[in-house]
């Protein structure tokens, strides 16, 4: 399958991680991000690491209401492979598509593993390094601002087809049928 960035939030300075783990200190986080256009939401990419690789742990697709996650749209699995101070950029695919529209904001959200810690990286410059959403963590039953306003590092991905169909408007390629024989 092939895929087209939609939304991004990434880059390689002041990462720091949020370790979460079976009644931890926080139960989930969250990266609020905003559609660019009207697009079929596919997978997701996060900087991810575990005490214990691999790891996995839960997730999904919330709507957003407040400037907090409301209600899940979608679910996915992503798993760490690598342990922590090396972590890297993982892909899990939703459960199923997800229509995005225009202009609307979405979360995504990272459950705690059901055992061992797992560590979701975050971008630490001081300031917000996204103006679509914020990114947020749960604790006490509430959630709230990560240290210094920081956002998550995320990739949210489309797909795409490498083969348009006549006359597909959306690529703008025209195909044209090829007359062709063979001489006996």
């Amino acid at each position: 399958m092939t895929y087209t960035i939609e939304e991004s939030n990434t880059g390689s300075e002041n990462l720091v991680s949020v370790t979460m783990w079976n009644s931890g200190t926080y139960s989930k986080v969250a990266q609020i991000f905003t559609a660019n256009r009207d697009y079929t939401l596919q997978a997701i990419a996060l900087f991810v690491a575990a005490f214990t690789p691999p790891l996995n742990t839960t997730g999904g697709i919330y709507s957003v209401s407040g400037g907090e996650p409301n209600a899940k749209l979608e679910d996915f699995t992503i798993t760490a492979t690598k342990v922590t101070g090396s972590n890297q950029e993982e892909t899990a695919v939703l459960d199923s598509p997800l229509e995005l529209t225009e202009g609307v904001q979405y979360a995504i959200v990272v459950n705690e593993p059901a055992s061992d810690f797992f560590y979701v990286t975050y971008r630490n410059t001081g300031s917000s390094t996204y103006a679509g959403g914020p990114g947020l963590r749960y604790t006490g039953g509430a959630w709230g601002a990560l240290p210094n306003d920081a956002d998550f590092y995320f990739i949210t991905y489309s797909t795409f087809s490498l083969t348009p169909t006549p006359g597909d408007t959306s690529t703008g390629i025209k195909l044209y049928p090829t007359l062709s024989w063979v001489i006996d």
